[in-house]
């Protein structure tokens, strides 16, 4: 649990400190939140005046369970940010 709070702490920060995301909008790939530590992450930001989501995936699954719901979800203008935690989908495999 505590693993957790610190990676979506580093997120959040990252996320409104605009760090990660300054030289793109989206981001569909790893970011290293520790000297020897990064993680994949999607990201694509909300429209004006539309809430980001972020959504986590459960045991084993990765950022591709969350296909089904972003995609309308994106079409509404709603930001969403989804990461493979460690141990799990494409972070795992790297």
């Amino acid at each position: 649990m505590k693993t957790l709070i610190s990676i979506l702490s580093v997120l959040f920060v990252m996320m409104v400190s605009g760090f990660a995301f300054a030289k793109s909008d989206d981001v569909n790939g790893f970011v290293k939140i520790a000297k020897d530590r990064e993680l994949f992450v999607n990201y694509v930001p909300a429209a004006t005046g539309q809430p980001t989501l972020i959504v986590l995936n459960g045991l084993t699954y990765s950022t591709i369970e969350w296909d089904s719901f972003v995609e309308p979800l994106q079409k509404r203008g709603v930001g969403i940010l989804r990461y493979d935690m460690f141990g799990m989908g494409k972070t795992l495999l790297k």
